[in-house]
Parts: C-alpha cells; structure tokens; sequence
C-alpha cells in the first residue's frame, strides 16, 4: 500500500512530524490514535507484521460473580455493571479502553462543555451538544495533557460485597476512573521495520511523479480561483454601476414628479433607461458565467 502526505499536512494536523500514526486495535473499539499507536515516517518504506496474544475465561470463572473474578466480561449486564460502580451509557460491550474512553468523555463534557471533534457521537445518546465555541477549544487544549490520565480506582465492593465505594489512588491528573481488566482480551503486538527509501527505486519514482501531479493540481485551482475572482470583481462593478444608474433615475423622476423638470433631464432619463437595461443584461451573463465556472 502505497500512502502519501501532502504539503497541507502541517496545517491540518497537532502532529509535530511528517508521516502517520498506526494503530492496530480490536473492531470493538474505538480507535484512539492520539495517545496510541506507532508513528511511521515519510519517505520510508514501512514493513508492520501482527502478532496477537489471547486471553480467554474458562466457563468455571465466567460462572463466578465480578467480586470472585476481578475481571469483567465483555457482554456483562449493564445492571452487573452499575452495581460495582461502573457507569457506561454508549458503548453496548464493556472494553476497559471503552470505559475508560467513556469516562474521560464525562470528565472533558463536565470541565469544558464539550468533547474534541475526534471523539465518537456521546452528544447524541446524552442528550447534549458537545460541540465546542472558542472557550471550549481553549478549554480542551488546557486539557490536553489529561486526556490520557486517570485515577486508578479500587471498588471496595470487590472485597466487601454490598459497599459500593472507591479508594482513588491517583496516577496523574484527570477523570477519576474504575476500570477493571477484561476477563477475555486480545493484545495486538506490532512489528514495524523502517528504512529511507532509495532516490533510484520505483518508490522515489512514484512519489515524485506524485508531487507533480499535487503541483499541478494546485496551479489549476490557482488558476480557477483567480477566475472565480475575476468574475466576481467584474459582477461587483456591474452592480455598482446599476446602484448609481437607477440613483440618477430616481432624481429625474422625483423632478419630473415635481413638475421642475427640464428637456435635458428628459433627454438624461432616456439614456439612462437604455444604460440600466444594458447593465441588466451584462448582470445576467456575468452571473450565468460564474455559475458554470463554478460547476466546474
């Protein structure tokens, strides 16, 4: 797979370098790029092999209640789950990313009003807008550095079945979180291997071909704005003249309203009857020309 980035990357992006950020996750989840994953850089050739590591619960320790385990199960009872003190409302299967996820979405909505544009849709099963104004943006970017963090939580009720409470024993600043492991879990375990790639390879040849052709985009769309604009200034002056044209007429005919008209004036109205209609017509063009320029 061959992937490139173009020379708007910078603006479009928080990275602070050139190329992608991989990461390798289950369906399940939502994959949060921004904290996670591998970064492969431009110009490189990239080779990722993946490895898996599987975990599963035998049916004796699903059969055993969330205190006995320790682990929760990915389809357990939301109703299992609230009773130790774990609230999840969006995601139907429990994954610790999931929850944690969640919560941090609950910490960020409380403190900023809003949630980053990257987050998944928790406004629409809220309830709430979690769309962010000005204040909001500087609100997520002050904090930015608690996105990732969370307190570790213990559920008292894990030892003392019937007291639902938790001992926050924090980690780093952020949303105060419970939990637990998965009883089922599958890591992904990335091998990546990187080298530059060749100034004579087939590669190089791609991408600078590529680069030309990215070159030569832009010039077009330089060249079609420039005749958008064109168009556009020249539809400006057509309707200013009009606005100073049907200004004249207007203090003709309140003249000739008046009675205190003269032939000259009469003369004037007529040319500039026949300039307004001129005018008129040269609107109608111009706005039928920037319209197919723009269908193009």
């Amino acid at each position: 797979m061959k992937v490139s980035t173009d020379v708007y990357q910078k603006l479009l992006t928080q990275n602070d370098f050139f190329g992608f950020r991989v990461l390798v996750h289950s369906p399940f989840e939502f994959p949060e790029v921004r904290g996670k994953g591998f970064v492969l850089s431009s110009g490189n050739i990239a080779y990722i092999g993946v490895g898996a590591r599987r975990t599963t619960s035998t049916e004796t320790v699903k059969g055993m209640s969330i205190a006995r385990r320790g682990c929760i199960l990915r389809d357990e009872p939301k109703e299992d789950l609230v009773a130790v003190g774990i609230h999840m409302d969006v995601f139907d299967k429990y994954s610790r990313r999931s929850c944690l996820l969640e919560c941090r979405a609950h910490y960020l909505n409380k403190t900023c009003g809003c949630l980053p544009y990257y987050f998944p849709d928790f406004g629409t099963v809220w309830g709430v807008n979690t769309a962010c104004n000005l204040k909001g943006l500087q609100c997520l970017d002050e904090q930015e550095s608690k996105l990732e963090g969370y307190f570790v939580s213990c559920c008292i009720y894990c030892f003392f079945p019937g007291i639902i409470t938790s001992l926050k024993t924090p980690t780093s600043p952020g949303a105060d979180c419970y939990c637990p492991l998965e009883c089922d879990d599958t890591a992904y375990l990335p091998e990546v291997s990187q080298a530059a790639i060749r100034t004579d390879s087939n590669v190089a040849s791609w991408k600078q071909g590529e680069d030309q052709t990215l070159k030569a985009q832009d010039e077009v769309v330089d060249k079609f704005q420039k005749l958008v604009d064109k168009v556009k200034g020249k539809l400006a002056n057509i309707t200013r003249n009009i606005n100073e044209t049907e200004e004249d007429l207007e203090e003709i005919n309140d003249h000739i309203d008046d009675g205190t008209d003269t032939e000259q004036m009469r003369t004037d109205k007529e040319e500039l009857e026949g300039k307004l209609e001129r005018l008129n017509g040269q609107k109608i063009n111009t706005t039928l020309t920037l319209n197919k320029t723009a269908e193009k």
